[in-house]
């Protein structure tokens, strides 16, 4: 059993030293990636709003990367993504973007960092005619780190920060004649925007 340990061990530890050395063998590759955002606050374009309760969120997305040199990686991808609040309702996302990928060390080139930039289709907030989804850009930057076990197959972690805005997010607003006694109501709309620490896992292909 001991010797069957050690052989286990002996096999993943070169499979991982192998691996980092075999990253850029394919030119063109696709990701499939889980994200989970810990919301770290949001704010309100030209109106005083403060957040209460907690802030979190989930993402699917498939990237569709090219390797231009063994540094530099572009692509495209598009996702699915989910923003939880704890005292007010959630909102949907469908991210497309563009990502840039940089790996500064020649002697490692399984870690990298990264940018997304791009807009969330299919709404313009939650009252607009499609009610489903909330549109908004988004802007992502972080590090991540690739093992490869195959040719066509690996995992990906990454770290990041991410920024997204909900457009068109309904503000009732109440204010007082000038008797203060009675009160008018009415609704603005603003930009929502939502700051997250981003931490993903996935699989390369």
């Amino acid at each position: 059993m001991k010797n069957l340990t050690r052989l286990f061990i002996l096999t993943f530890l070169i499979t991982l030293s192998q691996s980092t050395w075999g990253q850029n063998n394919t030119k063109f590759h696709v990701e499939l990636d889980y994200s989970y955002q810990v919301g770290l606050g949001e704010h309100l374009h030209d109106y005083d709003y403060h957040f209460s309760g907690s802030l979190g969120g989930h993402a699917l997305t498939v990237n569709m990367l090219y390797n231009i040199t063994p540094a530099l990686t572009t692509g495209i991808g598009i996702g699915l993504s989910r923003y939880t609040s704890e005292y007010y309702s959630d909102d949907n996302t469908m991210p497309l973007y563009a990502s840039l990928r940089y790996r500064p060390i020649r002697s490692c080139r399984p870690f990298y960092t990264y940018t997304d930039i791009g807009y969330a289709l299919l709404g313009d907030g939650k009252n607009s005619d499609n009610s489903n989804f909330t549109g908004g850009m988004l802007w992502n930057f972080g590090a991540g780190y690739q093992l490869m076990f195959h040719r066509h197959f690996g995992l990906n972690f990454k770290i990041g920060y991410n920024l997204q805005q909900f457009r068109n997010q309904g503000i009732i607003t109440v204010s007082s004649n000038t008797t203060g006694d009675n009160y008018n109501s009415g609704v603005i709309w603003r930009s929502l925007w939502r700051h997250s620490i981003q931490l993903g896992f996935g699989f390369i292909f």
